[in-house]
């Protein structure tokens, strides 16, 4: 019966987006015509959105963290999209014919600083796609006769064939559809498993069994250990995310505001809903199978929702992990086509030439990302530690947004600078077997982090309060944060330096921030946003070959 269902699923993609084939030049390939109004938007921005990750990572932050552990995660994901939504208003004001993320970077930088984000920007599509994958041929595996190999082909052919046809017109009608699932089922699936489990009351009485910290909506140890690296990781991961860039220049841009609040608010409430099916195992005492995490979300279905159910909610994780592969390989052949083909090989290539570069990309990351997804690599594992590499970028994207000063080489310099720092932070504060840490109290490198640490944490506060009030403004807010962070390092000593997933995170913002910025002033430079909206044209168009040095 799974099989029926995954196979009828796949047919009816493919349906929605052999629709969308008629007429569909390279510009609405990439960017849907720039026509995607607000109920559409909000489907295409919450299906991309929620991804495999989040229901997973979720269930398992409330099994160990307890009741504030999904909240924290679905709170600060949804967030994340309130908290860029100006900066990209701002971008599609500064370039109503833009594509991608890195196209922007190519005229505002120059060709090293596109290089560095592209890079960063395929790692990321590639590493996601790669995590939905491994999700959903493990779910797949363990519900129908299919070994993990041939689900794992199942679905990455699934999504490569629908996807091939029109790009983002593909993506987003499928999203719509695929939204749509992911509702349904997450408002019917989550309360049956709560009333089957024994009902909110009995649930709830059986909360103080957990102790205070689990028992609580707010905990210091959940928030320091999962919540706060949460909101930094996923912070970065909106600006890093070329989905999300791809989409401000899909989106009508009048709506750009309410969709991204509505589809925060969406994101919410169905993580908060899935995650708490890892509360519920912690809850009744399910153990994970071979002490997998990852396998906490279907072994709660599959005790608590009678066969039907089950098939809809095996349907509910396809959907999540299919809209967001689909969306990442838009992205990805989107920066194919139009920042290495066009922008470096044949700038005059026409529409099906456009095309075919894109499709040829999409088949050669789908491989890339099965043989990856082979390996069985830990989900939550992969996403705490490229949310960290991810963090470095955030200051620089976001300063090359709004300040004229961010040179080619302070935007670089600050991305690579907070990656190799923030990997050394996450090393050097790691207990090893043995218990001890290279990096301890009193040292002059373990003093230096926390002093970076500090102006991540300002940075990052900055940059969420932006969106709310004005630049000046939002610079104070940062700065507070920053002077209260740096407050409890003094009373509490080492304080970060016991956290070292967090401590990385913040340490690679830092160091991302006082680089980027600390080189761009040396600069005596100003950038002409004007050359922005002059240089990239609609793709069919010549493509002006002047970038900025500043």
């Amino acid at each position: 019966m799974i099989l029926s269902i995954v196979a009828g699923y796949a047919a009816v993609m493919g349906a929605i987006t052999w629709r969308q084939m008629q007429h569909t030049d390279a510009e609405a390939f990439v960017v849907a015509d720039r026509d995607v109004g607000s109920w559409r938007g909000v489907a295409t921005m919450s299906a991309t959105w929620i991804w495999a990750a989040s229901l997973y990572a979720a269930a398992t932050a409330a099994y160990t963290y307890g009741l504030s552990g999904a909240f924290h995660y679905a709170f600060w994901g949804g967030l994340a999209l309130l908290f860029v939504w100006r900066y990209g208003l701002r971008l599609r004001h500064l370039v109503p014919a833009g594509h991608t993320f890195t196209e922007f970077i190519r005229v505002r930088h120059g060709r090293l600083s596109q290089g560095v984000i592209g890079t960063e920007n395929y790692l990321n599509s590639q590493y996601s796609m790669i995590l939905n994958f491994t999700a959903g041929a493990a779910l797949l595996s363990l519900v129908s006769p299919l070994s993990y190999e041939i689900s794992l082909v199942l679905i990455a052919l699934t999504v490569l064939g629908y996807s091939m046809l029109s790009g983002i017109r593909a993506s987003i009608a499928t999203d719509v559809v695929q939204m749509a699932a992911i509702a349904l089922i997450a408002f019917v699936v989550v309360p049956v498993i709560v009333w089957r489990a024994g009902g909110p009351v009995e649930l709830a009485a059986a909360l103080p069994e957990l102790g205070d910290e689990r028992a609580t909506f707010w905990s210091l140890p959940a928030f320091l250990g999962q919540g706060a690296p949460m909101m930094a990781l996923i912070l970065a991961y909106a600006f890093a995310n070329p989905t999300v860039w791809q989409r401000i220049w899909a989106l009508r841009e009048r709506d750009l505001g309410r969709i991204y609040v509505r589809s925060g608010l969406v994101y919410m409430v169905v993580v908060v809903g899935v995650g708490m099916l890892g509360l519920i195992a912690l809850l009744v005492g399910i153990e994970p199978a071979d002490g997998d995490l990852n396998t906490l979300v279907p072994l709660v279905a599959g005790t608590f929702l009678p066969a039907w159910l089950g098939v809809g909610f095996v349907l509910l994780v396809i959907a999540a992990i299919t809209s967001t592969s689909d969306s990442d390989l838009s992205a990805l052949s989107a920066i194919a086509m139009t920042d290495v083909w066009r922008g470096y090989v044949r700038p005059e290539a026409g529409d099906a030439e456009l095309k075919r570069v894109a499709r040829v990309a999409m088949v050669l990351v789908t491989a890339i990302a099965v043989a990856v997804a082979l390996l069985r690599l830990d989900i939550l594992t992969l996403i705490l530690f490229y949310g960290m590499i991810r963090s470095a970028s955030v200051v620089p994207i976001a300063a090359s947004i709004v300040w004229d000063r961010v040179s080619n080489l302070g935007f670089s310099a600050g991305v690579l600078a907070g990656v190799a720092l923030g990997i050394g932070a996450r090393w050097w504060t790691t207990p090893n077997d043995a218990g001890i840490v290279a990096v301890g109290r009193g040292d002059v490198a373990g003093v230096a982090l926390l002093v970076l640490a500090v102006l991540g944490a300002g940075s990052m506060a900055a940059g969420t309060a932006y969106p709310l009030v004005r630049l000046r403004a939002a610079a104070a807010v940062g700065g507070a944060v920053a002077a209260a962070v740096a407050a409890t390092q003094v009373a509490a000593f080492p304080g970060l330096l016991g956290y070292p997933v967090l401590l990385s995170t913040l340490v690679a913002l830092g160091t991302g921030m006082v680089v980027c910025i600390g080189v761009s002033v040396v600069s005596d430079r100003s950038f002409d946003w004007s050359v922005l909206d002059r240089t990239i044209q609609p793709l069919g168009e010549s493509v002006t070959p002047a970038t900025s040095k500043a």
